[in-house]
């Protein structure tokens, strides 16, 4: 048997080059019997690549995350690559050490969603950091960078659209401060939130503070929570104070975020982002970038969410 047929076989090629079954079997045989495993310094030499990726995030105790890791690694596993992960705890130093060490052993490329501080842009790295690396950007970018993420736009419009096909017209936005003039999910949903009502000939009125949001929750009949968990913590203060939901006050919240949804009832009514699939597109992207240097990853991609309906909407005429 040649090296060359061997080769074939352990590179996954076999039914490619049409080895036969008892070819197959045999090469297994030996390699169970001598527990032979492939040198994986020599094949990252000889191929030029590691067949590892870096992903870099900002936090992994939010829910958003574990469904974009996961969807990053499976896909990377279908064709045959590895992922070398860091968390950087939102802390840029901590950012750059873990790119700088995945460049030391030789990364094929890097998945970042990078630190995020409110009212400035994300990190954008150079080349020179990068060592020439492909790279895709996560939830957070600039424009001029490959970057993915979900169209808050869309989810924000289908909020407000189903809001007020139930006749909501006095409506609340509990979420956090805005940051300046930079374009960024946190500012985004408020603005066009608030756009939705402008050309409406209406105005919205904004609370960072759930408090004094409570305190004034009889002059609204919906509020729309920036993510399921404010929606969550609004929710549990109300009932606490005997309001019910969503006889006297309709709530919305956002993200579809299992680990919330869980522990609430009624279950909250949300737009759902496709946060496994996003895993999945930035891992097919930057693949075919490795594999076809001349390909180049979209600038920006941005996935349509979906409403949810739940059970935390009721007509406003039945509250008024």
């Amino acid at each position: 048997m040649s090296p060359t047929t061997v080769s074939f076989y352990l590179n996954g090629n076999a039914k490619k080059f049409n080895l036969s079954q008892a070819t197959c079997e045999k090469i297994q045989h030996i390699i169970n019997q001598y527990n032979y495993r492939p040198n994986f310094h020599a094949r990252a030499i000889n191929k030029c690549k590691t067949y590892l990726i870096g992903l870099v995030i900002s936090r992994l105790e939010v829910s958003f995350f574990s469904q974009l890791v996961g969807g990053i690694e499976r896909e990377l596993a279908r064709q045959g690559f590895y992922l070398v992960f860091s968390e950087s705890d939102n802390d840029p130093a901590t950012e750059l050490k873990a790119i700088r060490y995945m460049n030391r052993i030789g990364v094929d490329g890097f998945i970042l969603a990078p630190t995020f501080q409110p009212g400035e842009s994300p990190i954008v790295y150079e080349d020179n950091i990068l060592c020439g690396k492909p790279i895709q950007y996560v939830l957070y970018g600039t424009p001029s960078v490959p970057w993915l993420d979900t169209d808050h736009t869309i989810g924000t419009r289908l909020i407000f659209d189903e809001l007020w096909r139930y006749g909501h017209r006095q409506m609340a936005y509990l979420g956090p401060e805005l940051t300046g003039s930079i374009d960024n999910f946190l500012n985004e949903r408020f603005r066009v939130f608030s756009q939705c009502f402008t050309e409406q000939g209406l105005e919205v009125k904004a609370f960072s503070d759930l408090n004094t949001l409570v305190a004034q929750i009889r002059d609204f009949t919906a509020v729309f929570c920036f993510c399921d968990e404010q929606a969550a913590e609004l929710m549990l203060a109300l009932q606490k104070r005997g309001v019910r939901i969503p006889e006297e006050i309709s709530i919305v919240g956002y993200g579809n975020d299992s680990g919330v949804a869980k522990f609430v009832r009624p279950i909250i009514a949300t737009v759902g982002e496709y946060k496994e699939e996003l895993g999945t597109v930035a891992a097919k992207n930057l693949l075919r970038k490795i594999k076809e240097p001349s390909w180049e990853i979209p600038m920006r991609v941005r996935l349509a969410p979906k409403f949810i309906p739940g059970e935390t909407i009721a007509q406003a005429s039945l509250l008024m």
